[in-house]
């Protein structure tokens, strides 16, 4: 199966038993158990960190394989570079700041993004939110594009329910996305708590995004492990 996002709105959903990955899950979580009593102040922490990556080759192998390699490739349109992994745990807060605002990524004009739900995610317990690419494009093309958008501001597009996917379903359930033209928000926890593996893919040329300095540490092992696979057949 070729998957290409670009035919389908900018957006992809399937599930991590079609990559052969059934171990990503359980080490997801494994990471989790380890750390869910870490003191985590934010509305969304990230819980994986060079060590992590290291004694965990499920990611690994995930982020590198060449049907992935090669779905990125085939959206970006060049050689993909893995430009942030995370294990996102989020959790209920007052009120809403940061990613949880409707925004676009700004890491370069498109990108390939990956959300595996690690455990199951309901309305409640703050799912992916995000409005498709034909829909997101009028406001793409305004001159605020790069602010955070109140809920009253896109009336007119979320009125229409088909505008509005949210990556809700049971864990290993995976969605395909580029969230640079598709507007989208985040952790808006009603009840519960959200663990979801985040990996992301931008044209080798990108300019980092300032928010995820943490990345830099184990940038070096996806590049090593992957600079092979990008762009096999």
């Amino acid at each position: 199966e070729i998957i290409d996002i670009s035919k389908n709105d900018y957006f992809f959903k399937t599930n991590i038993s079609k990559f052969n990955s059934k171990k990503l899950i359980d080490e997801c979580n494994s990471i989790y158990m380890k750390k869910k009593k870490e003191k985590n102040s934010d509305y969304l922490n990230n819980l994986l960190d060079e060590e992590d990556v290291l004694n965990n080759k499920s990611i690994l192998n995930f982020a590198t394989s060449d049907k992935i390699i090669n779905a990125a490739a085939l959206h970006l349109k060049t050689y993909p570079c893995i430009t942030s992994v995370q294990l996102w745990l989020s959790k209920k807060t007052r009120e809403l700041k940061g990613s949880q605002y409707y925004h676009f990524d700004q890491i370069h004009p498109r990108q390939f993004k990956i959300i595996v739900n690690v455990n199951d995610v309901n309305n409640e317990n703050g799912p992916f939110v995000f409005i498709p690419e034909k829909a997101s494009k009028k406001l793409k093309s305004s001159k605020n594009w790069h602010k955070s958008f109140l809920d009253s501001e896109l009336k007119s597009i979320t009125s229409e329910k088909r505008n509005i996917k949210r990556h809700v379903g049971k864990k290993g359930s995976l969605l395909f996305v580029d969230s640079s033209n598709c507007l989208h928000s985040g952790s808006r926890i009603k009840k519960g708590q959200r663990l979801v593996l985040m990996i992301q893919y931008a044209p080798f040329h990108s300019v980092k995004e300032t928010s995820d300095y943490a990345w830099q540490k184990i940038s070096k092992i996806f590049l090593d492990k992957g600079s092979n696979n990008y762009l096999k057949k």
